[in-house]
């Protein structure tokens, strides 16, 4: 079971992944951020925080590339992930993205944003705006899209291989999410744009 906030960026990535697996979750919606911090989500998970899958066995998982790998190794036959030694590129590119793009652009968002007044720290109701991160989070922000744009002009097919996989999910991840700070693709940038394109235009990326 994984419990979801539609409006939650960095669910849809699971979203994403499980489309392209072919895999289904039964998946109980959170619409509404006080049912998160409620007492009937607190039993479940002490932390507050989103995602959170209950697997099969009654473990609790929290942690997206967690989550990931366990439906992964559910269905090997559709490989998203990079495993051995000539896929190392590809999960340096994984953990790249993720730090250099998501996280960067959680900081922005979550000390700049209203709807996150005393929640900059995830899963926390008193911890108020910072501003330094905000304006350290959007430089990283600029700096990353300049770097997958170069990366993009060096290769062809797709961010870290000649087929999709998690590399794909987590860019467009982290570019959709990155759009909600105010920080977008140059025009410039004919060869990312274009990317995106082929890749948001996947039946996947409209996972819900």
């Amino acid at each position: 079971k994984l419990f979801d906030i539609t409006a939650a960026a960095n669910l849809r990535r699971i979203r994403i992944f499980l489309a392209e697996k072919g895999l289904m979750s039964r998946k109980y919606k959170l619409t509404f951020l006080a049912e998160k911090l409620g007492l009937k989500f607190l039993t479940i998970n002490p932390r507050k925080v989103l995602p959170t899958s209950l697997l099969d066995d009654g473990l609790i998982v929290d942690e997206i590339s967690a989550i990931c790998h366990y439906f992964e190794e559910a269905q090997l036959q559709r490989s998203l992930w990079f495993y051995g030694k000539r896929d190392s590129r590809g999960r340096n590119m994984n953990t790249q993205i993720e730090l250099d793009a998501f996280l960067q652009a959680a900081d922005l968002l979550r000390n700049e944003n209203s709807v996150f007044i005393n929640r900059s720290i995830p899963g926390t109701s008193d911890t108020p705006h910072i501003p330094e991160l905000a304006n350290a989070g959007e430089h990283s922000i600029t700096a990353f899209i300049k770097r997958l744009y170069t990366r993009r002009l060096l290769s062809s097919g797709y961010i870290a291989s000649d087929m999709f996989s998690v590399a794909d999910i987590i860019a467009i991840w982290a570019l959709d999410f990155t759009e909600y700070t105010g920080v977008v693709i140059p025009a410039s940038f004919t060869n990312l744009s274009e990317w995106y394109a082929i890749a948001s235009a996947r039946p996947i990326a409209e996972a819900l």
